[in-house]
């Protein structure tokens, strides 16, 4: 057994490795933005670490059959008063705090490690003034900014973000994320809760989901303190940070997900959990000459549950032959390389069967080259012509009629046509 470089960077971190993937996950992506968001990953990252930041408990919707019950002898209309003022009582003990009206728990978090940054920044009174007035845990919030501090630090001293060109202000001073910061962020989250996926599953009941810590007969619920619980309509897919069982298990730490970013993620082939599937016949796959990729529909699947997600269009991965057969296909249609095939020459079989037919010997010929080198590309095309000037000559004149090998043979390689130019 041996440790990978990602494993080593992990251990330099002093959390929890799901944790920890998602700071590096940031750190990642923050070096092609403008405004990067290592501060929040931070922060996200301490307060899951902690977690019970808040000790307010919202009023149960699902009020008691008994609960307008009256005296014996109370008119109806004085008990219905009695109990409007209770619930009124009781609604205005339980004023939502700001924090809770938000969509779900990364918001609600983010807003409250943000909000107690700036509100130490004025000292301990104005930190618990901060806690009292939004129903916040003093202990633990402040052991997670100083968590959140510590990261930040550690980050910056043992990275050398600065190499990267990316520097935080310390102490962390944070502001509201932008909408390109708030998409980038969910992202990191979901990268390191990607086996905390959980599904809704109106079959086992109402707000029910599963997930794959408990299989796909037991059903899970979002626990009452979550804003995701509030928020309707709710998300058919989230992540979770923690399950604990009270009278049913109960998700903590909620954060709704685009089943989309989860059908993305999977193009990038790195995650077990996520499947890309069969590649779909229709929409047909496409080669772009323009961007020189190749393109293709597919329906990923999250592995555990067997969910299925968002049909999307991915760039087709190198390490997949698919990508090898639309390339020759485009090659074969003259969408590669400018007079290859020869204009006006009529190949002995229809490019399509490059597709459906693997065991054809044209097929195998073509196909079997490209795959053989990984040239899925014009760019990988010529840079394997100038290595080796008789590549993909023989399987290409399985394609041609006799009476055209000998002039392609004399032309062959075509690289100046491949590259654009022209002959003189």
């Amino acid at each position: 057994v041996r440790c990978t470089q990602l494993g080593f960077r992990l251990a330099a971190l002093p959390v929890a490795p799901r944790y920890g993937k998602m700071l590096l996950t940031a750190i990642s992506v923050s070096e092609d933005m403008d405004e990067p968001i290592i501060g929040h990953a931070c922060a996200i990252v301490a307060a899951l670490s902690v977690g019970n930041l808040t000790c307010w408990e919202p009023v149960n919707e699902d009020l008691d059959a008994d609960v307008g019950k009256g005296g014996v002898g109370d008119h109806e209309l004085v008990r219905a008063q009695k109990e409007a003022q209770r619930r009124l009582l009781e609604a205005q003990r339980k004023e939502a705090p700001r924090w809770s009206t938000l969509r779900d728990d990364a918001e609600g978090l983010l807003w409250l490690m943000g909000g107690y940054s700036w509100a130490a920044r004025g000292g301990d009174a104005a930190a618990e003034r901060f806690c009292k007035a939004n129903r916040v845990n003093v202990r633990n919030i402040g052991e997670a900014h100083s968590l959140m501090q510590q990261l930040a630090e550690l980050l910056q001293r043992r990275l050398s973000l600065e190499a990267i060109g990316t520097k935080l202000e310390l102490p962390l001073q944070l502001k509201p994320p932008t909408a390109a910061q708030s998409l980038k962020l969910r992202e990191c989250i979901i990268d390191g809760l990607i086996d905390r996926v959980a599904v809704n599953c109106p079959d086992l009941g109402p707000h029910a989901y599963l997930c794959a810590d408990l299989g796909k007969e037991i059903p899970v619920f979002i626990h009452n303190a979550s804003n995701v619980h509030r928020h309707r309509p709710r998300p058919t897919v989230l992540v979770f940070n923690e399950i604990i069982s009270t009278n049913r298990p109960c998700m903590r730490d909620c954060i709704a997900v685009d089943p989309t970013l989860l059908a993305r993620r999977a193009s990038a082939g790195d995650c077990p959990l996520l499947k890309l599937g069969e590649f779909l016949p229709v929409p047909a796959p496409r080669y772009l000459r323009e961007q020189d990729h190749v393109l293709a529909f597919c329906s990923p699947s999250y592995a555990p549950l067997g969910f299925t997600l968002p049909t999307i269009e991915i760039s087709v991965p190198a390490d997949m032959i698919f990508r090898y057969k639309v390339f020759a296909k485009a090659l074969l249609e003259g969408q590669v390389v400018p007079g290859m095939p020869p204009t006006g020459a009529r190949l002995l079989a229809q490019p399509n069967i490059v597709l459906n037919a693997p065991t054809n010997p044209r097929v195998s010929g073509l196909v079997g080259a490209l795959w053989a080198n990984r040239v899925g590309s014009r760019a990988e095309l010529i840079r394997k012509w100038t290595e080796d000037s008789r590549f993909l000559l023989e399987g290409y004149l399985k394609w041609l009629p006799a009476g055209l090998h000998d002039d392609v043979c004399v032309s062959w390689p075509p690289l100046d046509a491949a590259r654009g130019k022209r002959r003189r």
